[in-house]
């Protein structure tokens, strides 16, 4: 059966990769090359060597060692779900995103941070399957003052050596790129990722975000501090992951400066925030309005970042510690 006919516009390249993890891909004609990503048979181990392919147009797999069947067959062996649930996932591929009412997942939820009155829109849900493809220490954030436990703590790594567009005065054409990932994760679910180019590559943005990222939706690290009642909200997630290197954990990201109306409800959950934001103009303006909204439901402490300066340049070579306490101790505080 020719599965192209259910599934039309189905990306078989981004099947193994989103959906099943699968690293380097060969492309051979209307073949895809790859190593075999079954859980079962000889490979159940792994498979060190490209041992198996998967058909652009047919969208039929063939393992040399394993066997082989369709695709459905495949998501649905190496997910260990029903072919409903496969079918389900291979749909949500072809839509271009994976997405659950967010009020479903909501209404599973537990404690305070997330209201049933909030205004959410759908929140795409990841399989962990896809953190296989980087999940590694990176001497990029290590030089950035990112410890190695941090780093395994928030299963960051590195996207090596996917073909991206290259926009040039010739044209378009396809370049490898290699990018340092940061998965973003609500309640325990992986709902995108943020991904920074380690190299100057011109022609190809600096960041790139998973698809139908909900920047605004949650904050960067939240899982993690939620049970403080103290909490410190910066910019970036580079910024988090820095701090958390040097013994602060209750610390979160905005993902910018721009402050959506859910993250600002989420703030107002804790005792007392700190405001950290970047040393610029947007990040000024952005202290002013986290201000503007929190003052009458939390305590509140701004952190006078220097002109131009953010967290994670501040703070990424390693200091003693008593560097960070001292500027806690002389920031402005103010309260509810």
């Amino acid at each position: 059966m020719d599965l192209s006919a259910i599934f039309n516009n189905l990306d078989a390249r981004l099947v193994l990769q989103d959906i099943l993890g699968v690293g380097e891909i060969i492309e051979n004609g209307d073949e895809l090359i790859h190593s075999c990503p079954l859980p079962f048979g000889m490979h159940k181990n792994g498979d060190s060597s490209p041992s198996a392919s998967l058909n652009k147009e047919t969208l039929l797999f063939n393992c040399f060692t394993c066997g082989g069947g369709s695709v459905i067959w495949l998501v649905q062996n190496c997910l260990n779900i029903s072919r409903e649930d496969a079918i389900a996932n291979l749909k949500n591929e072809v839509a271009e995103l994976k997405v659950v009412s967010v009020e479903d997942f909501i209404e599973r939820l537990e404690g305070v941070f997330v209201s049933k009155h909030q205004d959410y829109t759908d929140i795409p849900i990841y399989s962990d399957t896809i953190l296989r493809r980087w999940e590694s220490s990176c001497d990029y954030l290590t030089s950035r003052g990112v410890s190695e436990a941090v780093q395994r703590q928030m299963r960051t790594g590195v996207d090596s050596g996917r073909l991206e567009i290259q926009k040039t005065p010739e044209g378009e054409r396809n370049v490898p790129v290699d990018r340092v990932v940061l998965p973003h994760f609500m309640r325990g679910k992986l709902i995108g990722w943020v991904a920074r180019k380690l190299e100057d590559v011109p022609g190809v943005p600096k960041y790139r975000n998973s698809k139908g990222f909900p920047r605004g939706s949650w904050l960067y690290n939240l899982d993690n501090a939620m049970m403080y009642d103290e909490i410190y909200v910066v910019e970036s997630p580079m910024s988090v992951l820095v701090l958390k290197s040097r013994g602060i954990d209750n610390i979160v990201a905005t993902f910018g400066a721009k402050v959506d109306k859910q993250q600002i409800n989420l703030l107002r959950n804790f005792s007392k925030v700190n405001i950290f934001m970047d040393g610029d103009a947007p990040g000024r303006m952005a202290t002013e309005h986290l201000i503007e909204e929190l003052q009458n439901y939390t305590k509140l402490g701004i952190i006078a970042t220097p002109d131009d300066e953010d967290p994670a340049t501040m703070l990424g070579i390693p200091t003693p510690i008593s560097s960070f306490e001292y500027q806690l101790k002389h920031h402005l505080t103010c309260t509810s």
